[in-house]
């Protein structure tokens, strides 16, 4: 566990500043000291999937504060309450009291989902935990120094109590970047320090045999190189040998072999440029993200850009509110004392400001492919739906808002379950009858669970499937909390678009494109009578 204290001041402006982090505390700051940006950046970072907990005591935070809209409870006014012996001592403090402290009651806001609420005197409720967009966020109404503790190393008790609520300790949810070692870092063939990436790189892993699935990029067929080879032997030898003996010039050979070679060398060149040359390309992998009633909607964007010819390649009408940064697979299997090696790398200009940071010029070899991800809010879903519970069913309604057809979709429930449904025509809807009875299990099938955790080779070597971008790099934050809504009630509606139009541009060069765009809605079903 890595801990580390920060003034208000400098807290980032930006929300990819917190981007790093497992869970943000709050710890009775100056709220005033905290400006109106650095509250954008903690509030932005907690709806794509952020945990934050804020620890209320002297400083009390006003209601018209930025950051009071997106907690889940409201805070009432200070007041003296004494807490239990039982209480005190399950966090390892001294349980001699009383134990009187300050704190301020909390009252849960019908707003927000609201997964976890605990009292610890009367009824004032003094801790409060839920789902706010796709992050979760947890208050205090108190300050815990002024617990009685026997050492102040009890105090790491306390903090595990609460930091569960918002961390993922649950067993069976999908394990972001933990390294899955083999017993005590040794594998079956007793060698220390191995681990293998955690799910969220073998989802990126996946996300990118797609993208990097072009057919300049694969070797060339060992066959070409024999014949090339052959076709020289014969060259250099018999053909040569004859043409010479029959000009009465053999001792011309050395000049006749050298210039077969050097043709052959520039002509293997652009031989291969013909063969393996073509059109730039630019592939892409789009997710976005949406929950109902909810105006944050967020997109992550995995692409590549594969170079024909060695140039400079300069991405355009990229929105200035985008983060951009340079990305590729990852070796499954590492050995933990393996530093990276600096081989291989490329500079990438990019343009940073306040809000974005976006690439300017992204020089690549000829016949590779440079690959990015992009994060960014959206205004909106290309999708909308709603879901109604009539006798027993859920009737669902999916409305194609964007001007391409949806290829494929799905409504998902809990207990990984799902009802396909076909496509749907640009600008149209459709309803799914989804029932609710035990003909479900007729009615759905089963696919990989978002909720578990999947073997250490589920996705090693595995094709490209929609399931491989929602646990990726960048997406899989989004997705442990769509399983929370998901446990509580809620469905997800999928969605798939095939060639969708490309989210950028690429300057001053022709190209083909491959865009999949996949989107979510979270969807919240409402009783009609």
């Amino acid at each position: 566990v890595y801990v580390k204290s920060k003034l208000e001041r400098h807290a980032p402006w930006d929300w990819t500043g917190l981007a790093s982090l497992d869970a943000l505390v709050l710890y009775d700051p100056d709220w005033q000291e905290l400006n109106i940006r650095q509250c954008e950046a903690i509030a932005q970072w907690v709806s794509n999937g952020g945990r934050l907990m804020v620890v209320l005591g002297a400083n009390p935070l006003p209601a018209t504060h930025p950051l009071a809209a997106i907690l889940p409870a409201e805070i009432g006014l200070a007041r003296e309450l004494t807490l239990t012996q039982d209480v005190v001592k399950d966090w390892n403090c001294d349980p001699a009291g009383p134990h009187t402290i300050t704190a301020c009651p909390l009252k849960p806001k019908t707003s927000h989902l609201i997964r976890n609420k605990r009292t610890y005197q009367g009824e004032h409720i003094l801790f409060a935990e839920g789902l706010v967009g796709f992050g979760r966020v947890a208050v205090l109404g108190f300050d815990p120094s002024a617990l009685k503790t026997s050492e102040t190393a009890n105090t790491a008790q306390f903090w595990v109590a609460h930091l569960n609520a918002i961390l993922d300790s649950k067993s069976g949810l999908i394990v972001e970047n933990s390294r899955l070692g083999f017993g005590q870092g040794r594998d079956s063939n007793n060698n220390q320090w191995q681990y293998q990436i955690g799910q969220a790189g073998l989802g990126l892993n996946s996300v990118f045999e797609h993208i990097l699935d072009v057919d300049a990029m694969r070797p060339l067929s060992i066959w070409w190189v024999v014949a090339l080879l052959i076709t020289l032997a014969v060259l250099l030898g018999p053909v040569d040998f004859v043409v010479l003996k029959k000009l009465d010039r053999q001792p011309l050979t050395w000049i006749t072999s050298a210039v077969i070679i050097i043709l052959f060398t520039i002509g293997a060149h652009f031989g291969v440029a013909v063969l393996r040359g073509g059109k730039t390309q630019v592939r892409a992998v789009t997710l976005l993200d949406g929950i109902e009633g909810n105006p944050s909607v967020w997109a992550t964007t995995y692409s590549g850009i594969f170079a024909p010819a060695s140039d400079t390649y300069n991405p355009q009408n990229l929105p200035r509110r985008q983060w951009w940064s340079s990305i590729a697979p990852t070796s499954e299997f590492m050995y933990g004392y393996r530093s990276q090696s600096s081989a291989g790398k490329r500079n990438i200009t990019c343009l940073q400001h306040d809000g974005g940071n976006l690439p300017m010029e992204v020089p690549i070899n000829i016949w590779s492919m440079q690959c990015l991800m992009s994060e960014s809010q959206q205004q909106s879903l290309p999708i909308a739906a709603k879901i109604e519970r009539i006798d027993g069913e859920l009737i669902a309604t999916i409305e194609n808002l964007s001007d391409i057809k949806i290829s494929s979709g799905c409504v998902r429930l809990d207990g990984d379950k799902e009802v396909r449904f076909s496509a749907i025509e640009p600008r149209r809807n459709i309803q799914v009858r989804v029932l609710t009875t035990r003909q479900i299990r007729v009615l759905t099938t089963r696919t990989i669970p978002w909720g578990s955790k999947i073997g250490q080779n589920e996705y090693a070597h595995r094709e490209y499937t929609d399931e491989s971008t929602y646990i990726a790099r960048g997406s899989i934050k989004r997705t442990r909390t769509i399983q929370e809504y998901l446990r509580r009630g809620a469905a997800v509606v999928c969605v798939r678009f095939d060639n969708a139009p490309m989210p950028f541009t690429v300057a001053d060069h022709t190209y083909d494109t491959s865009h999949i765009q996949l989107a979510r809605l979270v969807v919240f079903p409402k009783e009609v009578k």
